[in-house]
């Protein structure tokens, strides 16, 4: 749910984006977990210009990771509003269905994060934490189509906790974009361990990355 506020106005009520709950199997079976919201301050909804004190609103985008919490369904999925947060879609406003941006169904990805560039552009963010590497999508219609996603950077993923303390710790992306649409990512990675993947890569030269990285073990002969 998100809760918003306009100017001289108290807080709304709790508006829903996604519901598990339409029936018992999905209650029990789905999980959406680690969501990010983000603001098009930049273009209004129909790729206009946006400018502080206009009137116009924004789209507004959600993303998180859609799981299965008996089974290892995992995708990164993005819902998107244009009326101000006050119904949301993935496909359709009000169609209660996430549109997936990654599209490994089984554990594609964990923590997304949104950032918008100066022209509306819409990039999605996560760690995939099999392949050890950041992943991302790119938006030019406001997220109404994603580009297909690519891997931008390995790292040496941090998914435990820290000698002496119970708390988890995990890779999740931050990203941001400057007005002249360079897009920047930070991310923990063990010893600053990392390497960024040219453009155009693939998931498949990820695994080929991850896989040759690997130390392997030899026997004397």
């Amino acid at each position: 749910t998100v809760h918003t506020k306009r100017p001289e106005q108290p807080w709304s009520g709790p508006t829903t984006v996604h519901d598990n709950r339409f029936t018992p199997v999905t209650e029990a079976l789905l999980l959406d977990d680690k969501n990010w919201i983000a603001v098009d301050n930049e273009t209004d909804v129909d790729g206009g210009p946006n400018e502080p004190g206009d009137g116009k609103v924004g789209t507004m985008y959600i993303c998180w990771s859609f799981d299965g919490s008996q089974a290892p369904l995992q995708e990164i999925v993005v819902m998107r509003s244009v009326d101000g947060g006050r119904t949301w879609g993935g496909f359709a406003p009000g169609d209660n269905t996430p549109q997936p941006v990654s599209h490994k169904l089984l554990i594609s990805g964990i923590g997304c994060q949104v950032a918008i560039g100066p022209r509306g552009e819409v990039y999605v963010t996560w760690y995939d934490n099999q392949l050890d590497a950041l992943m991302q999508v790119k938006s030019t219609d406001r997220g109404r189509s994603f580009s297909p996603e690519r891997p931008i950077a390995s790292i040496t993923g941090i998914n435990e906790q820290f000698e002496g303390q119970a708390f988890r710790n995990l890779s999740i992306p931050s990203t941001a974009v400057d007005r002249q649409g360079n897009v920047y990512a930070v991310v923990a990675s063990r010893d600053a361990e990392g390497a960024p993947f040219p453009v155009g890569a693939t998931r498949q030269d990820a695994k080929r990355y991850l896989h040759n990285r690997r130390p392997t073990n030899r026997q004397n002969g």
